[in-house]
């Protein structure tokens, strides 16, 4: 009989490494890339869902500085908004609180920022996990004082900003990662911060170099990718994308 040759125990040890070094360097990537898909589609879910409610909200109610003229605006708006949604859960600084995580929010590169949860107590929770919260400060909570309007550029007249987490209070609570900042205008628009010829929250905030990631929630809806997390010449004007 001929002698049938097969591997040896060495051979197959060099092959399991090398196998198991290529899973080590694609696996990650691949899991990255994964997690930045799903941000990214859960974003512009909500964005959908926020804008639907919104317009709905000022069609009935009329333009949000007119939605209350009472002591209490801020908890007057805040119900007005989410009574057009359908939600999983509602905070309040006088009622449910874990909306947020219960941790200090970073900025994109790495600083701290502050602890959202009592900072910005006024949330709600989507079906579909995400949070919306408004930038009602502990200072204009406590003063009640009346909401006004900026002129932020292109859209002009935005109102109140409105803060995104698109994975709940689950890490890792980065602004530009995982936390997503828009603003209200009058006319019943939500406009995604960083978005082109706005000036606040501009998109040259997304670096991870001294960027706090203020301005990067149009790039994903606009663009579909967070490719400002791996490359540094991206901008409205040129490259979209990293090559």
């Amino acid at each position: 009989m001929k002698n049938k040759k097969g591997f040896t125990l060495a051979e197959v040890l060099i092959t399991l490494s090398i196998i198991g070094v290529v899973a080590a360097l694609t696996i990650p990537s691949l899991i990255q890339s994964s997690q930045e898909r799903q941000t990214v589609a859960i974003l512009r879910n909500t964005l959908t869902i926020m804008i639907d409610g919104y317009s709905k909200a000022v069609t009935d109610n009329g333009p949000i500085t007119e939605w209350s003229n009472s002591a209490t605006i801020r908890k007057d708006v805040f119900e007005t908004f989410v009574s057009y949604f359908k939600t999983a859960k509602t905070c309040t600084p006088t009622g449910e609180v874990d909306c947020w995580a219960d941790a200090t929010y970073k900025r994109l590169y790495g600083a701290d920022w502050v602890n959202v949860r009592t900072t910005y107590p006024y949330a709600f929770i989507l079906a579909n996990g995400s949070v919306i919260g408004f930038n009602f400060t502990a200072a204009s909570i406590a003063a009640n004082s009346p909401i006004t309007c900026a002129d932020y550029g292109l859209y002009s007249k935005g109102c109140v900003s409105i803060y995104v987490d698109t994975n709940g209070t689950k890490p890792p609570n980065v602004q530009g990662i995982d936390f997503f900042g828009f603003f209200t205008t009058e006319s019943g628009s939500v406009i995604p911060g960083g978005a082109p010829n706005v000036n606040i929250n501009q998109f040259s905030t997304c670096n991870t170099v001294d960027g706090t990631g203020w301005g990067c929630a149009a790039w994903l809806i606009y663009n579909e990718n967070m490719d400002y997390l791996h490359c540094s010449n991206l901008s409205w004007s040129g490259p979209t994308k990293c090559q």
